[in-house]
């Protein structure tokens, strides 16, 4: 599986060099490869032992950041580094690891700076992310690997294959599942009891952090507490615009009580005015954050959404009209009720949302505001499924220590 794995990235080799020829985001994604390449060689070049974090995207970068914290919190010796793969990261978290970086391309000579390395190197990827050429490398070299927060969908095709992927996952050292599902899934990848165990989602634990310490400027918190009560929507893409704004203007209508704040999922101009173009097309009155207050606002700025969860009273996060749904944990551990697009499979946090009751999965548009309806006139109900969800949440606190602690990662 490895060799076919490797040879159908060297067959695409032209197709990314032509790529960068036509495209700026190629070129982007090129550029930051090359710097990454250099940081991680940095990084393996430090005389002791080296743990090596990565997340391919925010979500995994949140389980990453949290083991980063503990490991930090045990004073265990060494440095971080943490790396992410998708562009969709527009910030590297410097401040949490002595090294940051986008993780090159997994071809078979990519990592060949690890065989010169003397001392310990441990890494962790997270939910279901494997380099098959970096895993090997590492356990060649005498490191050691894990995957962390592992989380499959029950019709995975990993699942359906997992004959030829074995000798993939036999690279780790350990794999801890988020749950009893997950793990009796990873047992057919590794079928190796001693080294598959349930320790948890250490989502978790970033999600209470950021809640704890997420840092608010005065007029930020000035802005939140003026606003009336809030429907957020959170994450969205042009197909959550599609659905759901025909629906706003009349609800609004309907509930003058509540101001709605409109977050896409990529901050950036161009998403903005797709955003501006659709409120405008609907005749909803808007302003964008940096305007100024207004009832619904389009928010252009990162580092707000954590915190206006606490104004809260609804929350529509977006993803799962038209591939997989995004954090649906923030708003949950506020005790904020959430509301989705069908497409939430590939999310263990939504699914035990939504069997404990906390989450709303829903097809269209229509049916999500029909559902906030229901739910604004049973105001008893509301208040049942914040608290459910909040001991919920709780509940699910501690699976970085669990991981650390279940395979003696460091030891």
């Amino acid at each position: 599986m490895r060799l076919l794995y490797s040879l159908l990235l060297i067959f695409l080799l032209p197709a990314y060099g032509l790529a960068r020829i036509f495209s700026k985001q190629a070129r982007l994604f090129a550029k930051t490869r090359s710097e990454g390449k250099h940081v991680i060689r940095k990084a393996l070049l430090y005389d002791g032992p080296l743990f090596w974090l990565h997340g391919s995207s925010a979500g995994e970068l949140d389980q990453a950041l949290a083991i980063a914290r503990e490991i930090r919190r045990r004073k265990m010796e060494g440095k971080i580094l943490i790396t992410v793969f998708s562009l969709s990261v527009k910030r590297l978290p410097a401040a949490d690891a002595d090294f940051t970086a986008y993780l090159p391309i997994d071809f078979p000579w990519a990592w060949r700076m690890i065989q010169t390395r003397k001392n310990a190197l441990t890494f962790i990827t997270f939910t279901w992310d494997v380099y098959p050429n970096l895993l090997r490398r590492i356990r060649k070299a005498g490191g050691s690997a894990y995957l962390c927060s592992a989380a499959l969908p029950a019709n995975s095709w990993r699942i359906k294959h997992s004959r030829w992927l074995r000798p993939v996952y036999a690279d780790f050292n350990g794999i801890g599942a988020v749950d009893e599902a997950n793990r009796t899934r990873f047992l057919q990848l590794l079928p190796d009891e001693s080294r598959v165990a349930v320790t948890g989602d250490t989502r978790y634990d970033t999600i209470f952090y950021k809640l704890e310490h997420a840092p608010l400027a005065p007029d930020d918190a000035s802005r939140l507490t003026s606003a009336q009560p809030l429907l957020i929507l959170a994450s969205t893409y042009e197909a959550c615009d599609e659905r759901l704004l025909p629906h706003t203007k009349q609800w609004l209508d309907n509930h003058p009580d509540l101001d709605l704040w409109l977050f896409p999922h990529h901050v950036d101009e161009h998403r903005l005015a797709e955003c501006e173009r659709s409120l405008k097309r609907l005749q909803i009155d808007f302003k964008r954050y940096s305007e100024g207050p207004a009832r619904v606002v389009l928010v252009d700025r990162l580092g707000l959404l954590a915190r206006a969860y606490e104004k809260a009273r609804y929350c529509y996060v977006g993803g799962a009209f038209h591939h997989r749904v995004h954090n649906t944990a923030e708003p949950a551990a506020l005790g904020v009720p959430v509301l989705t697009g069908p497409q939430i499979e590939t999310s263990p946090i939504a699914l035990q949302l939504e069997s404990e009751g906390t989450l709303f999965r829903r097809d269209s548009g229509a049916e999500i505001f029909a559902t906030l309806d229901d739910l604004e006139k049973d105001e008893k109900r509301r208040l049942l499924l914040s608290q459910k969800s909040r001991r919920y949440m709780l509940s699910q606190r501690g699976a970085s220590e669990v991981f650390l602690d279940a395979f003696r990662v460091g030891q």
